[in-house]
C-alpha cells in the first residue's frame, strides 16, 4: 500500500517513478511474486477502496485507479521479465 501511494504521489515524475517501479517488478520477482498475483491484489485494492470510500468511490474513481494500478502492475511485471 506504501508503494501504491507513492506511485500515485509522483505520477506527474515519471523520470523518478518508472525507475522505481521496475526496481520493486525486480526485487519482487526474487521473493516469487508472479503475474496473477498481481491481478489479484489489483482486485483487492479495489474491493478495499470500494468499502472504504463508499459513495464516493464514483465510476470515474474506480476507473482512475484502475488505469493507476494497472500501470503499476505493467511496469513491475516488464521489469520482472529482464534479467537482472
Amino acid at each position: 500500500m506504501t508503494m501504491i501511494g507513492v506511485a500515485v504521489a509522483k505520477l506527474d515524475k515519471p523520470d523518478v517513478l518508472i525507475p522505481a517501479l521496475q526496481g520493486l517488478g525486480q526485487r519482487h520477482m526474487g521473493y516469487g511474486v508472479r503475474d496473477a498475483h498481481y491481478d489479484s491484489v489489483g482486485v483487492a485494492l479495489l474491493k478495499t477502496l470500494r468499502q472504504g470510500l463508499g459513495v464516493a468511490f464514483t465510476d470515474e474513481v474506480e476507473a482512475a485507479w484502475i488505469a493507476v494500478y494497472g500501470e503499476i502492475a505493467s511496469r513491475m511485471k516488464e521489469a520482472a521479465k529482464v534479467p537482472a
